[in-house]
């Protein structure tokens, strides 16, 4: 099965590895959390008794912004140890040092991209969960099912939605070497290869879930470790899905064999 050896492999390319994801990814992430941590526990007394909305919404003009600096600090952190990777991966390019060099010509690519592969997967997963809505709201009315199946269109839109993150990923390593590849490019690249797809989709779900497990379970058990064990598992779970586009990447496009 394709998709399992694609994520197999990606999985034991970042294990492989290790030290170099250590030396492109654990500085960034490392700072990145210890920001994230600071800011929001400042702000933690305001959270009691709210929900998330309300807690942002309650928040002040300059705690509103330092917010969302945080946010696009940890964005631009995140596709800056993305870009990093692919490179090493693709070119060759190993760290030289414990912060990998920051490419701004990459970096505004990637956001492009970003833009139009979440924009196209946001209209997809829209189409697609109001067609199931629909359906359901006729056939519960009609006391064919229960209501509680009217979740189940939010939960197929949001897999439908990232799927096709999943899929049109392609260009994010293109973006990060400096190779051409749109969105209409990948769709053509990637057809007929749904089955692998949606096989690496519910590992990457499944993957998800676990890591949030784990760093809850750590959290729970030692607090004061709850930092470090979340910049690192995250750090690695991403560099695995980072990978699987990589290794797509290079077998769909650049017709690699798997190692």
């Amino acid at each position: 099965m394709l998709g399992w050896k694609i994520f197999v492999h990606s999985m034991w390319m970042v294990y492989r590895n290790r030290r170099e994801a250590l030396r492109i990814g654990l500085i960034p992430s490392t700072l990145a959390a210890i920001v994230s941590y600071f800011f929001l526990r400042s702000l933690a007394p305001r959270f009691s008794g709210q929900s998330w909305t309300e807690w942002v919404s309650s928040m002040g003009v300059f705690s509103q912004v330092g917010f969302g600096l945080v946010i696009a600090a940890n964005i631009s952190v995140i596709v800056w140890i993305f870009i990093a990777w692919h490179r090493f991966v693709l070119l060759e390019e190993f760290p030289q040092g414990w912060i990998p060099p920051v490419r701004g010509w990459c970096v505004v690519k990637y956001f492009k991209q970003s833009i139009k592969v979440l924009a196209v997967a946001w209209i997809i997963s829209f189409g697609v969960g109001m067609a199931f809505l629909v359906l359901f709201t006729v056939l519960t009315n009609a006391e064919l099912l229960p209501r509680a199946v009217l979740i189940l269109p939010t939960i197929v839109s949001m897999f439908v939605s990232y799927f096709f993150v999943f899929r049109l990923g392609l260009v994010f390593p293109a973006a990060a070497i400096g190779h051409s590849l749109s969105v209409r490019e990948v769709f053509l690249i990637t057809k007929g290869k749904n089955g692998t797809l949606l096989v690496l989709s519910f590992i990457q779900i499944f993957g998800l879930i676990m890591t949030s497990w784990l760093i809850d379970t750590v959290a729970a058990a030692v607090p004061t470790a709850a930092l470090a064990t979340e910049a690192l598992v995250q750090l690695f779970f991403s560099l695995i899905c980072v990978s699987v586009w990589t290794t797509l990447f290079g077998v769909f496009v650049e017709k690699r064999e798997l190692s």
